[in-house]
Formats: C-alpha cells, sequence, structure tokens
C-alpha cells in the first residue's frame, strides 16, 4: 500500500515538475496577463501591481507610480469591473522582451449605472503591451491603445 501511495505521489511531482519545465515564454506571458486581468477585476491592487514593472513608462506619461493611483481611484470609484478579451497575440524576442496584442473592452459599475469604461464591445481597442523578462518572470514595461470608454450609462 505504501509503495502504491509513494509510486503515485512521484508520479504526480514528476508531472508538475515537467509541465513547469516545457511551459513555452508565449504561455508565460498569457498567464502573467490574465492574472492581471482577474486582479483587475478583484480590485486587489497589490496583484495588478505584481505584473507591473517598476521601470513603466508609456506616452501618455504612466509610470508605475502613477498607474497604481490611477487603479486605487479606479477601484473606489467603480464596481463588478469586467475586462473582457476577444483575441491575443504573443510575439517574444530573442532579447528577453515580448509584444503581446489584443482586443478587448472594459465595463464596470458606477455610481450612475453601469458602462463602458474603456472601448465598447462594439469597438474594442487594439491595445499593445509590451514586457520585459526580469528576474521574477514577465513584467509589464508599456502599454498603448487604451481608449477611456463612454459615460456611463
Amino acid at each position: 500500500m505504501k509503495r502504491g501511495l509513494l509510486f503515485v505521489l512521484a508520479a504526480v511531482l514528476a508531472f508538475l515538475v515537467l509541465r513547469n519545465l516545457f511551459v513555452s515564454e508565449e504561455d508565460r506571458i498569457k498567464r502573467v496577463l490574465k492574472e492581471g486581468k482577474e486582479a483587475i477585476e478583484k480590485e486587489d491592487l497589490e496583484g495588478v501591481m505584481d505584473h507591473i514593472s517598476l521601470f513603466y513608462r508609456d506616452d501618455y506619461g504612466f509610470t508605475y507610480l502613477r498607474i497604481k493611483v490611477l487603479l486605487q481611484r479606479l477601484f473606489e470609484e467603480f464596481d463588478d469591473i469586467k475586462i473582457y478579451v476577444e483575441r491575443m497575440e504573443v510575439e517574444v524576442g530573442e532579447d528577453g522582451k515580448a509584444t503581446a496584442r489584443l482586443l478587448t473592452w472594459a465595463t464596470a459599475r458606477g455610481k450612475e449605472g453601469t458602462g463602458y469604461i474603456a472601448c465598447s464591445g462594439q469597438e474594442p481597442c487594439r491595445v499593445k503591451i509590451d514586457l520585459e523578462k526580469g528576474k521574477t518572470g514577465w513584467k509589464v514595461t508599456r502599454t498603448s491603445g487604451v481608449e477611456p470608454g463612454e459615460v456611463l450609462l
């Protein structure tokens, strides 16, 4: 009985180790983006910031700290945040950098009702997300293509 239990335990452990060894960088990036999306929907500020590089800079003038403040305000003002991703493509470079391109939009409930806070289902944003691989995994370094949604309905 003990041998059987040890065999099953060893097989499960071997599966977990091999699965992590053979995960592609593209899959790792998709997991980072999915975890970031889920953290926003849960209004988990630290969970979101875990996936943002301390060296984040974008064309809108946002930095790591400005993103953190923006998300704090967003979480205070809105509830029931939902992010929809229609399509995602990931390109991984040889230099430890990658780019994800996706079609997306977001909705939330505010004081005046529920509406789009970024783009819309009829006109999704074409978002480009640049990432860089560091010691602790892939981090977002730049984002472009996010447009504010219409006034909440």
